[in-house]
């Protein structure tokens, strides 16, 4: 039930912002499910195949895809998703967790910078 409650707001929120839900969902299900981390990584990874599957669909009915831009950045995700995995697989979970959060609090600083909100 968890599983499930935590993976309506990470889809809610993927397809809302556009954001890889792997920000929210990897954390959730280390700390919330107790999940080792790359079995959370690749966990996630199946979710939001899922999830961003529905997610493109409903946005290509739309009309909202810019497919000069979209297709080679799709073919770059899929070879940097094979090098990520193929890294992932040789590091530490500690190494993992401290690259996600390294990249966390750079994204969550410079979406404070670029909104204006406190500038």
């Amino acid at each position: 039930v968890v599983g499930i409650l935590v993976s309506v707001v990470v889809g809610f929120l993927s397809s809302l912002f556009g954001i890889g839900g792997g920000l929210i969902h990897v954390p959730a299900l280390i700390y919330m499910m107790g999940f080792p981390t790359h079995m959370a990584t690749a966990t996630s990874h199946f979710i939001l195949a899922t999830s961003t599957s529905v997610g493109t669909l409903t946005h290509f009915l739309s009309g909202h895809i810019h497919f000069e831009v979209a297709i080679p950045c799709g073919i770059g995700a899929l070879l940097g998703g094979q090098l990520g995995a193929y890294i992932a697989k040789r590091l530490r979970a500690k190494t993992i967790l401290i690259g996600l959060s390294i990249g966390v609090g750079i994204l969550a600083l410079r979406l404070i910078y670029t909104s204006h909100v406190l500038f």
